[in-house]
């Protein structure tokens, strides 16, 4: 009865997670506010009630000190560096973004850790999910459906409505759930990681995950980013790569692709022609202009608040950045929280995402087909989201940016679970130590 309990609640708790993303954000003030925010809140509180899956063994332990140093000195800059350069106490409210992505993570860490639900039904839920918001992305450039109803809720701006709902197909980029074209661009990127890790761990190819990787392809094209088919191209070669050591008969699989890719492409040339050729136009303008947008302006004008040694190692905070420099924050990721926090924040944050990749690693070396699974859409979807964060946000994404971490948290909690019976079949074979 007990196991059947922590099975429905964990069930429940991470449908609820996973579901976040379908509730829009309600503007209060000047602050976007969503489900996920109420959800965190609670979240935390459960985490404190079962500090034993914070702390641990020393792999975890470190795991959390990265966390709450990576936290705490985003807060005490940030409060800092805003008298210092502004004269005006300002808190440095996205590191709220940070506390929430903790809560997702250490929330599925737990589930993961206690084997309260399997890996392969925490895998359905996410690919469900993530089915249904591609399947809102495709809508949405649908004429004639309730494409521009859905456009109209999840929308962040009027902008961003009218570039989608009253422009050619062959120009309109899809928002989907989250509400802005390149931010969907990139988690259409996470949804292509997860199904192109499904194909490589599956004996037999699905229906249903080929359904799912062409869906989350289209929506990478219908979104128009750049930065977001350059980095679906990369997760693809991390998949080649990754079928190549992992696959017995590699001929085989190596035929398998070039058909498969072969066929989608001749098979939506008819339908997507015009879509090919806006991104075509778009990649031939940046190459033009040399410019890649106005990012590398963003980036001079963000570079010249780092004067001196203090602000190159700490920073000079979010908000010294967004008003002294670029408003809406650099859109070259690692310039921005460069500029934000310093080399540490910096060491910081890439350190995590660091650890995360070599446990994922790690767990793609012992694991069945479902750990194995997650273990390489985490892999991929990290490169995917380093190779994206060039052109856009990775950490600081407002809307869709806490399904990544529920994978994350996931894979790591399974990693420790393992290695946690391994240590005691080790003990039991050796029973004199």
């Amino acid at each position: 009865k007990m196991a059947s309990r922590n099975r429905i609640f964990a069930t429940v708790i991470l449908t609820l997670l996973c579901l976040t993303i379908f509730v829009p954000k309600i503007l209060v003030g000047r602050v976007a506010v969503g489900f996920d925010d109420f959800l965190a809140a609670i979240l935390l509180a459960f985490l404190c009630i079962k500090p034993h899956m914070l702390f641990g063994r020393s792999n975890r332990l470190f795991l959390l000190l990265l966390w709450l140093v990576l936290i705490l000195t985003g807060i005490i800059f940030g409060i800092f560096n805003s008298i210092t350069y502004l004269d005006q106490l300002y808190f440095p409210t996205e590191m709220w973004q940070y506390v929430k992505r903790m809560s997702f993570f250490y929330c599925a860490m737990y589930f993961a850790y206690t084997g309260a639900m399997s890996s392969k039904n925490f895998e359905r839920l996410l690919m469900y999910v993530l089915f249904i918001a591609l399947l809102i992305g495709v809508i949405q450039v649908i004429p004639g459906s309730i494409g521009g109803f859905l456009s109209e809720i999840y929308a962040r701006s009027e902008s961003q409505l009218t570039h989608l709902t009253e422009r050619s197909f062959s120009v309109c980029r899809t928002i989907g759930v989250a509400g802005f074209s390149t931010s969907w661009g990139g988690f259409a990127v996470f949804s292509t990681a997860l199904a192109l890790a499904r194909l490589l761990s599956e004996k037999k190819t699905k229906i249903w995950s080929l359904v799912f990787l062409l869906m989350a392809v289209f929506n990478v094209i219908l979104s128009g980013s750049k930065v977001a088919v350059i980095a679906g191209l990369v997760v693809f070669l991390c998949f080649l790569f990754t079928g190549f050591l992992l696959k017995r008969n590699k001929a085989f699989f190596f035929i398998n692709c070039l058909l498969f890719s072969g066929l989608t492409i001749a098979s939506s040339y008819n339908y997507l022609i015009l879509k090919y050729d806006f991104l075509i136009y778009r990649f031939a303008t940046m190459i033009q202009r040399g410019s890649g947008g106005s990012r590398f302006e963003q980036t001079k004008t963000a570079f010249a608040l780092l004067d001196g040694l203090y602000p190159w190692l700490f920073g000079v905070s979010n908000v010294v950045q967004r008003k002294l420099a670029v408003s809406h924050g650099t859109e070259i990721e690692p310039v921005y929280l460069l500029v934000n926090y310093g080399v540490l924040g910096v060491a910081l944050r890439y350190g995590l995402i660091l650890l995360i990749f070599i446990y994922s690693y790690r767990l793609t070396r012992k694991s069945d087909c479902s750990d194995k699974s997650l273990a390489i859409a985490a892999l991929m979807s990290i490169l995917g989201y380093m190779v994206f964060s060039l052109g856009y946000f990775f950490y600081q994404e407002l809307y869709v940016g806490l399904l990544p971490w529920l994978l994350f948290g996931w894979v790591v909690g399974t990693y420790c679970r393992r290695d946690k019976t391994s240590m005691v079949l080790q003990v039991k074979k050796c029973p004199n130590r």
